[in-house]
């Protein structure tokens, strides 16, 4: 038996038929993945110049449209930053200049 969906583990398991028409029971447990991504980005003013050691913060976003922070970072020199192994929801990233 072979189960394959995106989000679950892989569930492959040999099932031995002993007698010829008899209904077997099989329990079978799935194991949700846990699924993340990456988000990154550029952060600049409204001329389009990088803004350089910003702080930014990543927020998820609630249901009833509240904002809860999830991580942080600070830029680097080019205005570039990055959040790894976020799990998938509905994000918001708000920056300020930092000095």
């Amino acid at each position: 038996m072979l189960i394959n969906n995106p989000n679950f583990n892989t569930y492959n398991k040999h099932i031995q038929i002993i007698e010829a028409a008899k209904i077997l029971n099989i329990d079978i447990t799935l194991i949700k993945k846990e699924v993340s991504t990456k988000i990154t980005g550029l952060i600049t003013d409204n001329t389009g110049k990088v803004i350089p050691n910003a702080l930014v913060v990543l927020f998820r976003i609630e249901e009833d449209q509240k904002l809860i922070p999830v991580k942080y970072t600070l830029c680097d020199e080019e205005g570039r930053y990055s959040f790894i192994n976020i799990p998938y929801n509905n994000y918001i990233i708000k920056a300020k200049e930092y000095y």
